[in-house]
């Protein structure tokens, strides 16, 4: 067997490898997707629960502010507890990345006040506590 045949057959090898790896990521990908629903299902029924909203109103375009607040938590803890992209979780409440972003952001600013100056206007800070108490998720 000459160098050229061994050659031959090590890049063979090769793209056989590559493929398996490509296949065994798409496979934990899918699983981890599989895991992130759960837990989207998990935080949308723990997030209406603590606000006392339904699901439904979640998912809803409605701007009442009762709602839109939860619907802000419930993205940030999506953001904070999953690997879904922000397209994926704006979906899910007929939002789009941007919006996923602002609202991540908000919550983010208004831990930030609670900490540094003991000012939760919204109770933001009390609303992730007690979803924290009747859950894993973290904030």
């Amino acid at each position: 067997m000459d160098y050229k045949e061994v050659l031959k057959e090590i890049e063979e090898l090769r793209e056989k490898v590559l493929v398996c790896m490509k296949l065994e990521r798409d496979r934990l990908v899918d699983k981890a997707r599989e895991g992130d629903f759960e837990t989207q299902k998990n935080v949308l029924y723990i997030c209406s629960l603590v606000g006392n909203v339904s699901i439904e109103q979640i998912r809803s375009s409605t701007r009442v502010k009762d709602v839109v607040h939860i619907r802000q938590i419930y993205c940030y803890l999506m953001l904070s507890n999953t690997r879904m992209s922000l397209s994926e979780i704006g979906k899910t409440v007929g939002r789009n990345h941007a919006t996923v972003i602002h609202m991540r952001n908000l919550i983010k600013q208004e831990i930030k006040s609670y900490y540094k100056n003991g000012y939760d206007p919204r109770g933001t800070v009390d609303l992730l506590k007690a979803i924290r108490e009747v859950s894993e998720l973290q904030y």
